[in-house]
Parts: structure tokens; sequence; C-alpha cells
């Protein structure tokens, strides 16, 4: 699983980034926070985001 996730980076040889980029296509600022509050609380790097408000 972890090479087919992978393989799409690993493609762009030289050019692969040094560092993992996350990208996230969003409309507002609203929508960015909701998902990055659900991203903090599914990892575990912040479990009580999701009851803290936005912004």
């Amino acid at each position: 699983m972890v090479h087919v996730v992978d393989a799409p980076v690993e493609r762009l040889g030289a050019r692969m980034p040094e560092r993992p980029v996350w990208a996230c296509s969003v409309r507002s600022d609203l929508t960015w926070a909701q998902a990055g509050r659900r991203v903090v609380v599914a990892t575990g790097v912040a479990p009580d985001a999701i009851r803290r408000p936005a912004g």
C-alpha cells in the first residue's frame, strides 16, 4: 500500500519535494478551518480541536 501512495511522488524523480506536501482545495477561510480541525482530530494531533472555535 505504501508503494501505491508513494508512486506519484517517486515519478517526480529529482523534482520530488524534500519534505511531505499536503494539498487541499478549499473555497473559504471557514472551509479551511473546518478541514484543518478534522485533520488534527483524526490524526490525534489535537483531539480537542473540534470543540474550539475556528479563528
